[in-house]
């Protein structure tokens, strides 16, 4: 006849499976070896592994609901002193448990009950249960359930209990040692919190970490998690400093790897983080400083044909981007440059990142806003309408609303105004409502790149009775591929002069 340990098994089998209902399966197995020993089946009297396990499959569940019953069933075996009951010994993992499912449960109150449920622990600890001792994992998982609720002052009560754990195993507490994930959970948390002094925040909790591993914690060695975790709060700060710091940073990591920190080890995550950091700064020199991180990384990568360095198509689509949004001459041929070597390493291996719409767009905007003489514009001009050809072209992609846009705004600051101006703006948008992509965005650039009367003679047949330039209003198959954000409402007179929506 099936036993304790049967039925434990399947429990942890639900557990492990971890499918839609499997902590429901695993509380209707508690509650029958409960009914059947109540019945005086004694072979069938849960133990503490078999409540462990039950409550483990609540926490993965995720819920409000399963949080809750976990908590039941820890209550219900603290206070009940009935025989089919007493062979569990509720313990640090039991608690855990349940902290753990508040944690995952995403409910407002989560944070709160899970503090309560720790408080429990420690108070029952101190009045004698050994077995219920708060360890490191205990308080990683209350920091992990403040962080998770993103509420006002979460970070901060998340760092004063980081803080206590510090403190308590400065005393001598070497159950609770922080580890590299507690730390780096309270970086998480600052590093998204918003405060104006996340950075700092960040940072702060690193170099204490980087401090208690330095003087003998080896369990707090900063790992690839708390280094990026580092960086995105550095991209994210917008400081002026922003992308040399992070580079900085990139590259101690790689050094710390090479010195056999493997846990250090960048990885294309972190790389193109910081390539896309330098595509934000606006900074004079972003596109070279970019484009030598993604040549490092390629170096890196045909070195030792190490996945972990290979540039992805966000990397590549980022050090075009770093071109696009830089402020120096020949920024169009650059940015192209840099498209054709992925194009190259994609036909040469199929396994590389492959071109795609993003990267072939952020070509064509490289070239719209060009600066420079007559000669400068008519080149830029020429990749951006060989860029918006070869990806109609090719197997890669098609062109987007955004495409269209940034083609649009091509027209309009590459061809002096004019006859010749008008007619490839005209072609481009027959294409646009051809192909579905036009939205609010596209006929903002339409209009900037036409006089109002041009721009009215290209859609004064399908305004809306009222005069005004709706995207709504316009043909539905010209807009059916791209979802607008917000109408577009600007009312025309019958001469073409716009009116006050």
């Amino acid at each position: 006849a099936p036993d304790v340990y049967t039925y434990t098994a399947v429990i942890q089998c639900y557990t492990k499976e971890n499918q839609e209902g499997s902590a429901v399966k695993a509380v209707a197995l508690l509650n029958r070896m409960i009914a059947s020993c109540r019945d005086g089946n004694d072979g069938l009297k849960p133990n503490t592994i078999t409540v462990n396990v039950v409550l483990d499959a609540l926490a993965k569940a995720g819920d409000g609901g399963s949080a809750r019953k976990a908590e039941e069933i820890l209550n219900m075996f603290q206070v009940s002193c009935e025989s089919c009951l007493d062979k569990v010994s509720l313990n640090t993992v039991s608690y855990t448990s349940v902290i753990d499912a508040y944690a995952k449960c995403g409910t407002p109150d989560a944070a709160q009950k899970a503090e309560e449920i720790f408080a429990m622990m420690e108070k029952e600890f101190t009045e004698g249960n050994r077995q219920v001792k708060p360890n490191t994992r205990s308080y990683n998982t209350l920091l992990n359930a403040w962080i998770q609720t993103g509420k006002k002052g979460s970070v901060q009560r998340a760092e004063i209990i980081l803080k206590q754990m510090e403190e308590e195993y400065a005393s001598g507490n070497l159950e609770v040692r922080p580890d590299v994930v507690s730390f780096s959970i309270v970086m998480n948390g600052w590093s998204k919190s918003g405060d104006p002094a996340a950075l700092e925040m960040t940072s702060g909790v690193f170099q204490r970490m980087v401090t208690t591993y330095k003087a003998g914690n080896v369990a707090a060695r900063p790992n690839l998690h708390s280094f990026v975790t580092l960086l995105y709060a550095i991209v994210n700060s917008g400081r002026a400093g922003a992308p040399v710091h992070a580079e900085k940073l990139l590259r101690g990591m790689y050094e710390d790897y090479k010195n056999g920190n493997v846990s250090a080890k960048p990885n294309t995550q972190a790389m193109t983080l910081v390539i896309d950091c330098w595509a934000k700064s606006g900074a004079q020199d972003a596109g070279e400083k970019a484009e030598a991180l993604l040549d490092w990384m390629i170096g890196l990568y045909e070195e030792d044909k190490d996945e972990a360095f290979k540039p992805n198509q966000l990397t590549w689509n980022a050090a075009v981007n770093a071109w696009a949004k830089s402020r120096v001459f020949g920024k169009a041929n650059r940015a192209k440059n840099v498209l054709d070597r992925m194009v190259k390493m994609y036909e040469m291996d199929a396994e590389e990142a492959k071109p795609n719409t993003f990267v072939y767009t952020a070509v064509v905007n490289a070239a719209a806003y060009t600066v420079g003489d007559s000669a400068e514009k008519r080149n830029a001009f020429e990749i951006a309408t060989n860029a918006f050809k070869d990806l109609g072209d090719s197997n890669y992609g098609t062109p987007n609303h955004v495409t269209y846009g940034a083609y649009m705004t091509a027209c309009r600051n590459l061809i002096p105004e004019g006859d010749s101006r008008v007619s490839t703006v005209e072609t481009v948008f027959k294409k646009c409502c051809k192909d579905g992509m036009l939205n609010e965005m596209v006929l903002q650039r339409l209009e900037s790149a036409l006089t109002t009367e041009q721009f009215m003679g290209m859609i004064q047949d399908d305004m809306a009775p009222n005069g005004s330039v709706e995207v709504a209003s316009l043909p539905k198959e010209w807009r059916r591929n791209v979802r607008d954000k917000k109408p577009r409402t600007k009312k025309y007179s019958k001469q073409g002069i716009a009116k006050r929506p």
